[in-house]
């Protein structure tokens, strides 16, 4: 059997003045030692979403900035649409149509979110913690995550309480269509979603591919490629933007 290609989303940066796509190596490594075979996706039209997932059997969701709160707060408006945000959006609605198993992480668990309908919330609490005249201080920032027991990231993970580092400005809100809360830390803050039914996904707040080190982490990157390499069973409904949420778990803020 070939082995899984795993889409992995890329951010666009500048380099040396020339537009370039960006991702920590880290998660090609992760995934590459998980048994898949990376295939990096710079961001594109939203209309080439169908194109760029013909080649992939399974969508990683990278770390990387915030999710514009237009996209998912009637209230809010969006100054310079974000072109990262709009194709990393539609294609996790064209994954789930297309049954591919997802993992978010991060910004990426965040996106997971928000393409299904969800809501994201600021992470004040946290970030009053930190000084952040100190830029290493959020990657040195621990918490505690409690997992709900009998769920799926606990049984990838291989535990119920984990500790994590890193710090984000957002968190969910409301969840997303399909989606339940299986994951929360100490502040209270949603750190980790999973599907409901045949939906295949995972996101979690934190950055395993930084802790591979560590028991269960690379789990998460063995689950991605070992999902991607089954034939999924059962159908998922497809999402349209802003389709109302079906699971209204909230986070507070703090």
């Amino acid at each position: 059997m070939d082995a899984s290609r795993i889409g992995i989303t890329t951010g666009p940066v500048l380099h040396d003045g020339l537009p370039a796509d960006l991702v920590d190596r880290r998660y090609v490594d992760a995934v590459a030692g998980a048994g898949g075979v990376p295939v990096l996706l710079p961001v594109l039209d939203p209309d080439a979403v169908e194109r760029a997932l013909a080649g992939v059997d399974g969508l990683l969701l990278t770390g990387g900035d915030d999710v514009e709160s237009g996209w998912y707060r009637d209230d809010a408006t969006v100054g310079v649409p974000s072109g990262r945000d709009a194709f990393e959006l539609e294609l996790v609605r064209v994954a789930v149509e297309r049954r591919r198993p997802i993992l978010g992480i991060c910004r990426g668990h965040q996106v997971l979110n928000v393409a299904l309908g969800g809501t994201l919330v600021p992470n004040r609490r946290t970030l009053d913690e930190l000084d952040l005249r100190d830029p290493e201080a959020p990657h040195r920032f621990q918490r505690n995550v409690h997992i709900a027991s009998g769920s799926l990231l606990a049984a990838v993970v291989g535990a119920t309480d984990v500790t994590i580092t890193g710090v984000d400005h957002q968190a969910v809100g409301y969840t997303g269509a399909g989606l339940q809360v299986v994951a929360t830390s100490v502040d209270g803050h949603v750190v980790g979603v999973e599907g409901l039914g045949d939906l295949r996904a995972l996101g979690i707040e934190w950055h395993p591919e930084r802790l591979l080190d560590q028991s269960g982490h690379a789990a998460l990157f063995e689950w991605l490629v070992r999902e991607a390499s089954s034939a999924p069973s059962g159908s998922v409904s497809a999402v349209a933007p802003g389709a109302g949420t079906s699971s209204t778990v909230s986070a507070t803020s703090g």
